[in-house]
């Protein structure tokens, strides 16, 4: 998670540059699940409760209205939002 407090601290406009710079991780790509779907697998934006679309939709977030940011991994994605985010979230959570 990144908390309020890290976000205060961070100099840039961006979520996504806030995750870029505090958990670059949070951007890795894995490799494609099967060999029939090459598509690789990366995480879906949140916005609160509600899908985004890519993580290009970060861009459009002001660190200023983002309380916490949140990363749920597949498992943990697929138990709380479906089956469908399988490849895990970034979920910002607003102020």
């Amino acid at each position: 998670m990144i908390t309020a407090a890290e976000l205060a601290e961070v100099r840039v406009q961006s979520v996504y540059e806030a995750v870029e710079r505090l958990r670059p991780q949070w951007f890795t790509v894995r490799p494609p699940r099967y060999v029939t779907d090459p598509t690789p697998v990366v995480p879906v934006a949140f916005l609160d409760n509600n899908m985004l679309g890519d993580l290009d939709q970060l861009w459009t977030i002001v660190v200023s209205d983002a309380r916490e940011i949140r990363y749920l991994d597949p498992r943990k994605a697929t138990m709380r939002f479906g089956m469908e985010y399988n490849s895990g979230i970034i979920q910002v959570i607003t102020r």
